[in-house]
């Protein structure tokens, strides 16, 4: 359910309820990745309301995703293991959906092939220290669409307190037993009905919130022909046409 304006405290009825078993899934990735990194990259702020991480992976840490799949609400938890699989619990209407996407989440799909670390020299030095980095992804491009439109000519700590802001005034409570309270973020109908005064008390600016909510109102026609593009010119064109 949408919320009609800023939260400011949960009551009962906003807590979440007992959660079910979680469903549970494991990836082991074919050559050496740095599974923390490949997650953090879909990572905004250190506040990121869908996102939490006490300490890496590596060092047996547990981190926490929240996105809203195509099926729902799904939260992940992520551990990896010192041979480097990945165990993933996950709770909530989009669980398997979030399960099955887990190898892109972890960066199986990012392809080195092509990659010339060498053509400037601070990426041949992170390379060289980060040899089995690889950038997860999620399949769910509105969000990202969202994100990156905050993004656009303002401070990162600007973009990400608004993220921060909209996502948990507008967003839907993780299910899940998450060490802190997580949201996921709204959906398509959800970003389309944030209020002006909402966006301009989370602190973005008019032509970045005017763009979010007009390209919510063709956001259906847009993650469908951008799930559709075949290559990335064809993805370039589709958001290129939103200006």
């Amino acid at each position: 359910m949408r919320s009609t304006g800023v939260r400011t405290r949960q009551t009962p009825r906003e807590l979440p309820v007992p959660t079910e078993r979680p469903l549970e899934g494991e990836y082991r990735p074919a050559q050496p990745v740095d599974v923390g990194r490949a997650v953090a990259a879909q990572r905004h702020g250190r506040n990121d309301p869908t996102y939490f991480s006490s300490m890496p992976l590596r060092d047996g840490g547990v981190v926490w995703r929240v996105s809203r799949t195509p099926l729902g609400v799904a939260t992940l938890a992520l551990r990896q293991s010192i041979g480097g699989a990945v165990r993933a619990a996950a709770w909530g209407p989009g669980a398997e959906w979030a399960l099955d996407q887990l190898p892109a989440l972890c960066g199986k799909l990012d392809d080195p092939d092509g990659f010339d670390a060498s053509r400037h020299p601070s990426v041949a030095e992170w390379h060289r220290r980060h040899p089995d980095l690889r950038i997860g992804r999620t399949d769910l491009v509105f969000d990202a669409l969202v994100s990156a439109i905050m993004e656009q000519k303002v401070t990162s700590l600007q973009a990400f307190s608004a993220w921060r802001s909209i996502v948990t005034w507008y967003g839907e409570r993780a299910p899940g037993p998450t060490p802190r309270p997580l949201f996921a973020p709204p959906d398509i109908d959800g970003w389309r009905h944030v209020p002006s005064w909402a966006w301009h008390r989370a602190g973005l600016e008019p032509p970045q919130s005017r763009t979010i909510v007009e390209t919510a109102r063709r956001g259906e026609s847009v993650v469908r022909a951008a799930s559709a593009a075949t290559d990335g010119e064809a993805r370039d064109r589709v958001f290129i046409s939103l200006r």
